[in-house]
């Protein structure tokens, strides 16, 4: 699970700098910022899924805190990542119902 997740992120993450990087105006718009912050959103937490998970933690203070701040990494990064979906879903649905859209189509 581990490794599988590795590649995909990795690959995930060369194509949110790969957009970023673009110098197309394209690019640029309101839709592909909002992917970009739900790509940081999602690497959030995805990597700290896998430190909560796969960490051995011990009764030390260190790993309690490590623990803490990992799962809290991980709600954020979860409810950043929807939000920002349900936005681009609802932004893609307004510019398909466009009175101008619809036309040029």
């Amino acid at each position: 699970e581990l490794f599988v997740d590795c590649i995909f992120l990795s690959v995930y993450i060369f194509l949110l700098i790969r957009i970023r990087t673009a110098t197309e105006s394209y690019f640029k718009s309101q839709f592909f910022t909002f992917f970009m912050i739900t790509g940081v959103y999602n690497v959030i937490s995805v990597v700290a899924y896998h430190f909560t998970t796969k960490f051995h933690y011990t009764e030390t203070l260190w790993t309690v805190h490590l623990f803490k701040l990992c799962y809290a990494l991980n709600a954020i990064g979860a409810a950043g990542s929807t939000v920002g979906k349900t936005y681009i879903t609802i932004h893609r649905y307004c510019t398909l119902r466009d009175a101008a859209m619809v036309e040029n189509v």
